[in-house]
């Protein structure tokens, strides 16, 4: 069984086949005043309390909208930390450093050549330019590293307006660095959730969720949306993209 799963992983998709450059992708980031470790165990819970703060969940680029408690949102960070390539952000201090977020980046395509970028920070820290400022120097690196990779993207929702300025001064940044980048916005487009007709699982409501990137089932408290049968998200972004 497990000889024929890596014969399917190196000949049927082998861009996903290990490469010697992930060592240098996984280091540690450190600006002036963050440190940028690899998410770990110890990390989930107090990300978890970050990401379950509504003003934090609400202004993340997807709202992860069926966080109904702590131990939800804990195990959000838990599974979310197996599909893309997380680091927790770290405060300087004179001792421990402290968690503020997280950033990290995943596959907006299978073939490798689109990657996208998350990010959040607790609410206590917004409006002081940390999530940009852990931004740039990660997203510097794995652009300019990531094999076969040549498109960057940022979405964030329509009307989170701190989300974009965010978004535009990553990408500004970056483009300093690379002139020859070419520098675009994405074509809006709407997140869509309907209720489905099954009976509530476990006290949540399940609704089917069709995006742009995904299509799935989630699980949301029975009276976070009092039952509306269908909703929108409308979402935008930026992308940048190498030339060669």
């Amino acid at each position: 069984m497990n000889q024929t799963n890596q014969t399917y992983q190196t000949t049927q998709i082998p861009q996903f086949v290990y490469l010697k450059c992930y060592d240098e992708l996984y280091k540690t980031y450190e600006t002036d005043r963050l440190i940028l470790q690899r998410t770990n165990e110890s990390d989930f819970e107090p990300l978890g309390k970050i990401i379950f703060n509504k003003n934090v969940n609400m202004y993340f680029q997807r709202p992860v909208m069926y966080l109904d408690t702590i131990a939800s949102a804990i195990n959000y960070v838990r599974n979310h930390n197996y599909c893309t390539v997380s680091f927790t952000i770290k405060l300087k201090t004179n001792t421990t450093p402290i968690p503020i977020g997280q950033i990290g980046y995943y596959y907006a395509d299978y073939t490798s050549k689109e990657i996208g970028v998350f990010y959040y920070i607790d609410e206590n820290y917004h409006k002081k330019g940390y999530a940009s400022e852990a931004a740039v120097p990660l997203i510097r690196h794995l652009f300019e590293n990531l094999p076969i990779t040549n498109t960057l993207k940022i979405d964030f929702n329509e009307n989170n307006i701190a989300s974009r300025k965010t978004a535009l001064k990553i990408c500004n940044d970056i483009m300093k660095y690379h002139p020859d980048y070419v520098f675009g916005e994405l074509t809006p487009f709407t997140d869509k959730y309907t209720l489905s007709d099954e009976p509530p699982v476990w006290g949540n409501v399940k609704y089917y969720f069709d995006g742009f990137d995904r299509k799935c089932f989630v699980l949301y408290p029975e009276n976070f949306f009092n039952k509306t049968k269908y909703f929108e998200l409308l979402s935008n972004g930026y992308f940048i993209k190498k030339t060669t």
